[in-house]
């Protein structure tokens, strides 16, 4: 009946709209109005279903209410924002608040070269490829009896937004770091003007680490100190991440839980989607924006695994 289906849409359009197009009369909406509220909902509601169809096709990644409206569009399901957010809030599908940091600062260390500057100054804005890379460390807790903490160290693209590189280890040592700096290197065509920014952390001022930076041609960067927006974007991609994995899931085990980092990252690059990115994934955006990008025949931007 039209009275039901003015009822039913009352929130995602203005209800002088909702009786022009269906010809019903305001008295006779409100006469219904009274009734629908007085006896609940006719059946379930199938917007709050299609959220959940939404989380659970991107393998109970846990979007945000922008993401998931978008999903619903390209389904066919048109919502406003403000409907979708209040469904969420009423049926505890929301973001959970961001797991604390991990800080590898430990102090000014004689034997370690000196801070570099801070040569990005919160501007990551960039227009091509292997630009500004950000990098940094963040650590899992384990659930249960197990003492140990996972570590990740990840190197973001700032263009897209891609993770091009990343490793994990139960001991944030120079050498897992340095391994993600090698591989890296080795996939990519670096420009002259590569700069890499980082944390004041003791694996960046290592001079293993800097000394492979300085062979590769790459300007290192470094946040002021105990100043994480300096770094934010990397940071949030570890808030993003924490919050997909551990909003539905819990580990016990070092093993069980690398492996699903890595395959988290490989989720994030191919297939979820950002809303700067037009809601492409970093890779999708990276191929419709670039495609290849050559300098002398060669290509300046290796796939991302």
């Amino acid at each position: 009946m039209k009275a039901r289906a003015v009822f039913d849409l009352r929130d995602d359009h203005r209800l002088p709209v909702l009786l022009a197009v269906s010809g019903l009369a305001a008295s006779t909406y409100h006469y219904w109005r009274v009734r629908f509220q007085a006896h609940g909902p006719a059946a379930p509601d199938r917007r709050v279903d299609a959220i959940r169809a939404v989380l659970i096709q991107r393998r109970k990644r846990h979007y945000g209410w922008r993401r998931v409206r978008a999903e619903l569009q390209v389904s066919g399901m048109f919502l406003s924002g403000k409907t979708v957010n209040r469904l969420m809030r009423q049926h505890d599908l929301q973001s959970p608040i961001r797991a604390k940091r991990f800080n590898s600062y430990r102090g000014d260390d004689a034997a370690a070269h000196p801070a570099a500057p801070n040569i990005v100054a919160r501007n990551f804005d960039r227009d091509q490829p292997n630009r500004l890379w950000l990098t940094d460390v963040t650590e899992f807790a384990l659930d249960g009896p197990d003492p140990r903490r996972v570590y990740l160290s990840a190197i973001k693209d700032t263009f897209n937004g891609e993770i091009i590189a990343w490793t994990t280890s139960t001991s944030p040592t120079v050498g897992f770091v340095t391994d993600m700096m090698k591989e890296a290197i080795g996939r990519n065509v670096l420009p002259a003007d590569l700069i890499l920014h980082s944390d004041q952390g003791f694996q960046y001022r290592h001079r293993k680490f800097v000394n492979l930076l300085a062979q590769a041609g790459v300007t290192q960067s470094m946040s002021r100190k105990g100043t994480c927006l300096d770094n934010s974007p990397m940071e949030s991609f570890f808030g993003h991440m924490k919050d997909d994995m551990f909003r539905f899931e819990s580990f016990t085990d070092p093993d069980s839980l690398i492996a699903e980092i890595d395959d988290y990252i490989g989720f994030y690059n191919h297939r979820r989607s950002q809303q700067r990115l037009d809601y492409l994934s970093p890779v999708a955006y990276r191929i419709r924006e670039t495609a290849y990008l050559r300098n002398g025949g060669q290509m300046l931007y290796g796939l991302a695994g």
